[in-house]
């Protein structure tokens, strides 16, 4: 599964939400997919964690390289791509994994699912599930090359297909989490255009691959988000919030995002639609660049999606 490196959770006591139309009331869990603050657990971890606990959270969802960081760090380098060089330091390594979880269980920190990062998918699968076995990983979620999904999907399907009954032999769940062009790009299935996405899920349906629905990016492909998470529910393991200014359409790709309930998302409505999808549905803050000091909008996230509850 060949995927280049992509952009990219915590969680508290459980919440509570009434589902109105059934009368019952469900747990939901907030969490933090920490790749827009991954240099500040880098800087000082154990101050990380503790504020991320004083805020509330209980669960962190990281992102784990399994390729080697010096030669994705070389390679960025001689392009003269300085994210990436930065990305390569600042993302976890599979032998730091026990580190920092044992620091996180000091705050009530619990480890959430794993964003992979890996050029080919492939290649490391048995470095995952190694790294599942030694560190309780119920959960990998990957991400598609977003510069060929258009062309690439039905193989991108089969792919994660294979990935996932491999993953499985070990009690290891594999979801997909979407970005923009897999969602606005569109194609003709079983008589309607649906999202490129829709019909990944379908194709590998029988291998029990799930979806990490980022609702943000969702918003960014045109379409509504809870009506897009009704939609595929039944793949539905994770719910990613990101913001978008209120004026991202006009904007450029890096000035896109915003805090938790100051740009064009409906919480509310999101959070409303929760009972309808699986039980243990993750609630996750996935934001991936802040205007002001992100430790400070991750504190904020937690009191909006609370209050919108």
């Amino acid at each position: 599964m060949k995927n280049k490196y992509f952009t990219r959770n915590f969680v508290p006591a459980a919440q509570n939400l009434t589902d109105d139309k059934k009368g019952m009331v469900i747990s939901m869990e907030f969490g933090v997919q920490i790749f827009g603050c991954m240099s500040d657990c880098k800087k000082d971890p154990e101050q990380f964690f503790k504020t991320l606990a004083e805020a509330g959270y209980h669960q962190i969802e990281p992102c784990v390289l399994f390729d080697d960081p010096r030669v994705m760090a070389e390679k960025a380098r001689s392009s003269g791509n300085e994210f990436m060089e930065r990305l390569a330091e600042n993302l976890w390594k599979p032998e730091e994994l026990p580190f920092y979880i044992k620091l996180m269980n000091q705050y009530g920190l619990e480890l959430s699912s794993v964003h992979v990062f890996a050029e080919d998918v492939f290649e490391v699968a048995d470095k995952m599930i190694e790294t599942a076995k030694m560190n309780k990983i119920s959960a990998y979620a990957v991400n598609c090359n977003q510069e060929t999904i258009t062309e690439d999907y039905i193989t991108f399907a089969e792919d994660c297909r294979r990935l996932s009954i491999q993953l499985r032999e070990h009690n290891i769940e594999l979801w997909i989490h979407n970005n923009g062009a897999e969602i606005k790009n569109k194609v003709k299935y079983q008589g309607r255009q649906v999202p490129i996405l829709s019909v990944i899920l379908e194709q590998c349906k029988e291998a029990g691959v799930g979806a990490q629905i980022d609702v943000g990016w969702v918003l960014y492909g045109g379409v509504d988000p809870v009506s897009y998470l009704l939609e595929v529910k039944d793949y539905v393991r994770s719910v990613h919030f990101k913001d978008l200014k209120k004026d991202f359409a006009t904007r450029h790709d890096g000035d896109i995002f915003a805090c938790l309930g100051d740009g064009a998302l409906d919480v509310r409505d999101i959070l409303g639609c929760m009972p309808q999808l699986k039980p243990g549905t993750t609630v996750l803050i996935d934001q991936d660049a802040s205007d002001d000091d992100i430790m400070e909008d991750m504190r904020t996230s937690y009191k909006v999606l609370t209050q919108a509850l």
